[in-house]
C-alpha cells in the first residue's frame, strides 16, 4: 500500500514539476531541514505570490511523514483530535528554527523528530 501511495505521489509531482519554470521549482527533493525550512516557512506564511507547487509539496510531505509512521505497529506521532496540519507545520517549522545546528540532517527525520517532541505517543507499561 505504502508503494502504491509513494507512486502516486512521484508521479503527481512529475506532472506538476512540468509546468512550473525551473527557476520557481523549489528544490527536490526535500533533502534537508535548511531546504524543508526555506520553502515552507513561505508557504505557511499565507503571503501572495506563494507558489502553489510550494504549499503542496510542504503540505503533502508533512502529510507523507505522518501518514507513513500511522502505518507501521507503533507510531511515534501521536497527533491529539484537532491538531491541524497547519498547527503541525507550525511545531515542525519552530523546531527548524529553534535548531539551526540540525538543519543540515535529512528533512524526513527531522520533520519526525519534531513532531514526536511536539505529539509523543504515549508509552505502554508491560503487564506482569
Amino acid at each position: 500500500m505504502l508503494r502504491v501511495v509513494f507512486l502516486v505521489f512521484a508521479v503527481a509531482l512529475t506532472f506538476e514539476s512540468g509546468s512550473v519554470s525551473a527557476q520557481e521549482r523549489p528544490a527536490m527533493p526535500m533533502d534537508s531541514g535548511n531546504t524543508f525550512l526555506q520553502h515552507c516557512r513561505d508557504a505557511n506564511s499565507g503571503k501572495p505570490g506563494v507558489s502553489s507547487l510550494d504549499f503542496g509539496l510542504c503540505y503533502g510531505y508533512l502529510a507523507g511523514i505522518v501518514d507513513g509512521d500511522s502505518l507501521g505497529e507503533h507510531p511515534h506521532v501521536c497527533r491529539p483530535n484537532g491538531v491541524t496540519n497547519g498547527q503541525a507545520m507550525d511545531v515542525v517549522l519552530k523546531f527548524l528554527e529553534d535548531n539551526p545546528a540540525d538543519r543540515h540532517y535529512s528533512a524526513g527525520p527531522l520533520v519526525l523528530l519534531a513532531l514526536m517532541k511536539a505529539f509523543p505517543c504515549p508509552t505502554a507499561v508491560p503487564s506482569k
